[in-house]
């Protein structure tokens, strides 16, 4: 393996000149949505993370943009140190009143956007909602980018959040089902995965019934997104795996 030299010059001004993010919250209602602030840049990046994550996830963004950016990462609901009911939603409208929030705190008319897997789904909803104020969207292994079949039958319909509700607590006569699905394809190996980790404990199973209801209300209009990126001329990267 060939391996590029980096000056030790380069290397330790990336490292060791970081200041340690400081910790801050926004009042969503009577929630609290906890995010990290880096980086001293005059721009604006809100960053998402993804099921399980937390807002630490962004933390070495600051070595490469902190000069261009103030990077602001978020713990979304019931992850991190976000505080945050069992019952309560991140709907569109306190989103959108997030980000005005802050620009106005900030002092910005633009920002930038990153999210990773469900956090994609927040900045895709973002950009449905007020194009107008995205510069860029940085996109990575991202949810959102079309409807879920599964995710919207357990999160959308009366049947479905029944049938949730009933696989979180009693999951084990549901695995037949699951293998079954699996085998006529109906279940790709990605999903597959996913199901059997978070049902294979009861914290797990705890977790994905508070957070997948929490972030349901982000739906965001796909053939809309993709004319505003158009129209609104935003630059988008999408980065995914296999």
């Amino acid at each position: 393996m060939f391996c590029h030299p980096i000056p030790p010059r380069k290397f330790l001004s990336y490292f060791c000149n970081i200041m340690p993010p400081r910790s801050a919250s926004i009042n969503v209602g009577t929630e609290k949505l906890h995010y990290l602030v880096s980086g001293t840049g005059k721009q604006l990046l809100l960053a998402f993370h993804g099921y399980g994550e937390e807002a630490s996830l962004f933390t070495p963004l600051s070595a490469l943009l902190g000069e261009q950016y103030t990077i602001l990462s978020f713990d979304l609901p019931h992850h991190g140190g976000s505080i945050w009911q069992g019952n309560s939603q991140l709907t569109t409208p306190a989103l959108v009143h997030i980000v005005r929030q802050l620009m106005n705190m900030f002092g910005v008319s633009k920002i930038a956007l990153t999210g990773n897997s469900m956090g994609g789904r927040v900045c895709i909803t973002i950009i449905d909602e007020m194009p107008e104020v995205v510069s860029r969207a940085t996109l990575i292994a991202t949810d959102g980018l079309a409807k879920d079949f599964f995710y919207n039958l357990f999160t959308q319909t009366f049947i479905g959040k029944r049938v949730f509700r009933n696989l979180l607590t009693r999951p084990a006569k549901y695995f037949k089902a699951i293998e079954w699905l699996r085998k006529l394809k109906w279940i790709d190996e990605s999903r597959y995965k996913f199901v059997m980790h978070y049902l294979g404990s009861e914290g797990s199973r705890s977790s994905l019934g508070r957070i997948w209801p929490a972030m349901s209300a982000l739906q965001p209009n796909h053939a809309r997104v993709k004319t505003l990126i158009r129209n609104y001329k935003i630059p988008v990267h999408i980065f995914m795996g296999k």
